[in-house]
């Protein structure tokens, strides 16, 4: 069943989006906690690997995210580096991310249909 989950495109894409929307709603956040206003701009690279390096399947992503975010003033782009991570912000982030999965999860059809570890 997991072989058949990964498998689905719309499903890897969509736990995708939902991973990159918490992470980069932590950084949006944090821009407003600065005094940002208006529009703000984060950035990643995401690459999906299937398999891990003894080729058993392992579905996971590998992102590098711009540690901030940019905002744009008459043409001109200027980066704001984000505050320093703690644990609790980077718990809150991971926290939203699974709620975030699960309900994609749930609306895919596919939250009950997935082994799980608990």
């Amino acid at each position: 069943m997991l072989m058949q989950a990964i498998g689905q495109q719309y499903l890897r894409n969509a736990v995708h989006q939902a991973l990159m929307r918490a992470i980069h709603k932590h950084y949006l956040r944090d821009a407003r906690s600065q005094g940002l206003d208006g529009q703000v701009q984060g950035a990643a690279i995401s690459v999906t690997q299937r398999m891990s390096s003894n080729l058993q399947l392992n579905l996971h992503w590998h992102v590098l995210l711009a540690d901030g975010v940019c905002t744009e003033q008459d043409g001109q782009a200027t980066f704001h580096p984000a505050e320093p991570l703690n644990t609790m912000r980077v718990q809150e982030t991971l926290h939203d991310a699974v709620l975030r999965i699960d309900k994609v999860l749930k609306r895919k059809g596919w939250q009950d249909r997935l082994p799980c570890d608990n």
